[in-house]
């Protein structure tokens, strides 16, 4: 009984982790990097998923083709250039190394600033 009782809680408080919102981006909570863009491709959840050469994160702007991004565009603009990418701050178990990051700005213009 308290084996399934500790089992319970472990999983509780690990779907607590995995489901915790990212928070909004505030100063505190992002950092920028600069960056050059190699690819970019659309995730199966409508994210825009930016590639980039001998980078040990994969930066996302999640949902991004839902909130109206233009891939095209974005393609047309920023590929093979150097951009400035502002990133948030966020740690979950999926990505405890925080290899996935969520981006909020690019070239300081806001990408991300609601969940």
């Amino acid at each position: 009984m308290r084996s399934i009782s500790l089992t319970i809680l472990i999983i509780f408080i690990l779907a607590i982790l995995i489901l915790r919102p990212v928070p909004q981006p505030n100063e505190d909570n992002t950092y920028t990097e600069k960056v050059k863009v190699d690819s970019i491709l659309i995730g199966s959840s409508s994210d825009v998923i930016f590639l980039i050469n001998n980078y040990t994160k994969q930066p996302y702007i999640n949902r991004g083709v839902e909130l109206g991004i233009e891939v095209k565009e974005f393609r047309e603009n920023i590929l093979m250039d150097s951009v400035y990418m502002t990133f948030i701050r966020h740690w979950t178990p999926l990505s405890s190394d925080r290899s996935i990051v969520r981006v909020t700005l690019l070239n300081g213009k806001h990408i991300f600033d609601r969940l």
